[in-house]
Formats: C-alpha cells, structure tokens, sequence
C-alpha cells in the first residue's frame, strides 16, 4: 500500500506487481488532467466527492461508494471538499473478465469478495471507537490481526492474534504466525465466524437504548406487546 498526496497522476507501473493498491489524500479543487493508465482502476471513495470524466460521461463518486475504470480509458478526476480514496490498480490480465467500460461497483458485494479471497485482515489500530471493518472480516470466516489495546480485543475475543500497535517485531511475527500457520488461519477464521454473530445492529440499538432509559430513569418501559410506554 503507497499513499499519494499530489494532484499529479499516480504511475502504477512504477512498482512492478499485477495488483497495486494506492491511499490518495487530495485537497478541495485538486485535479488530475486527463491521463491513461495500463493497468485497470477500482476507486473506493471514503471522504469527499469525487467527479471523473471519461469519454462516454461524467462520474460522480460520492464516500463509500466505488467506479471502475478499465485499463488504457483516458480519465481525469477533480476533488470537492478534502478527499480520501482507495484506489487500486489491476493488471490487464487479471482484469479481463471485469468489465470492459466505466461503471460504479456496490461496495457491499466487493467489500465480500475482497475479504472472501484474504488469508487474513491486517489492523493493527493506535485507537478505533469500535473498529467495523475487524467485524466485517470476521463475519466472513477470515481472522484478524489487531491491537491489544482501545477497543480492538473486545471486539475480536478469540478471533484474532493481538498485538502492541508500537512494536514492530511484534506485528511482524503475528502476520508472520498468520502467513505460515494455516491451522491457525482455519482455527481463527472458525472462532472469527462464530464471535461475529454475537454482534448485530439491533443489538447494539435495543442495548443503546435500555442505556437511554436507564439514565433517564424509566421503568417498566415496554408492555407485552413490545411497544415503549410514554411515561
């Protein structure tokens, strides 16, 4: 993973590898004149607004969601307030099945297939209020390596390897554990699975809002039926 910060056009086949993924950190109004890549791209929005140009029309990639543009399309793109982006660059041979003209990608379906195909999900967080995307992995059967600290291991219990965020050695032995030990893979990515269906959204809104009321006082809130009543 590189991070590039420039408005320029970032050259994909200057690291020599069939899939290259790329952090793009622009400011509002930065924007890359019309340029071609051979290599095919997945751009992956997650702050900001995006707008690209191609010959047959004008994209607009709003956060969280994705656009593919095939290898060899001249594009240009222009930032609207500070974006972040994903964007990554596969090899013509690889992308010959993929489409063969612009179009946007559900990120929920490719966020599943992204993380069907990993030996593991890689996170090894200084802080995270939650940290959804461990979930995400989780749910998927694929095991995780995360920090020992802020909310991570509650959230991946047995699921995972933990590690300090601040030591290197240490995170490189828990990828190297991860890469080698395929027992250990399938036994966490089982545990994964299993420690994931203990987290749902319906969950964690019935929890917040037993909290709600517990704060406020309230008793004997919900009749039979299940409906609040307004005290």
């Amino acid at each position: 993973m590189a991070r590039h910060l420039s408005g320029d056009a970032f050259d994909s086949e200057a690291i020599p590898r069939p899939i290259v993924a790329v952090g793009m950190d622009l400011g509002d109004g930065i924007a890359q004149a019309s340029h071609r890549h051979p290599k095919a791209e997945l751009v992956l929005t997650t702050r900001g607004l995006l707008t690209c140009e191609v010959a047959k029309g004008l994209w607009m990639v709003p956060p969280q969601c994705a656009l593919w543009i095939p290898g060899g399309m001249e594009h240009s793109g222009k930032a609207s307030g500070e974006l972040e982006a994903y964007v990554v660059f596969v090899d013509p041979d690889l992308a010959s099945r993929l489409p063969a003209e612009c179009c946007t990608v559900s990120v929920d379906s490719l966020l599943r297939e992204l993380y069907g195909g990993a030996s593991a999900l890689l996170m090894p967080s200084l802080c995270e209020g939650f940290g959804l995307p461990l979930l995400e992995a989780m749910s998927c059967g694929v095991p995780v390596l995360t920090s020992n600290s802020s909310s991570m291991p509650e959230v991946v219990g047995d699921a995972g390897v933990l590690v300090d965020p601040l030591d290197v050695a240490e995170i490189a032995q828990g990828i190297r554990q991860l890469a080698e030990d395929s027992e250990l893979r399938a036994s966490l990515g089982a545990n994964a699975r299993r420690r994931s269906q203990a987290f749902s959204w319906d969950k964690a809104a019935r929890e917040t809002l037993d909290l709600l009321f517990e704060a406020a006082g309230y008793e004997d809130r919900e009749t039979e039926s299940g409906c609040i009543i307004d005290q």
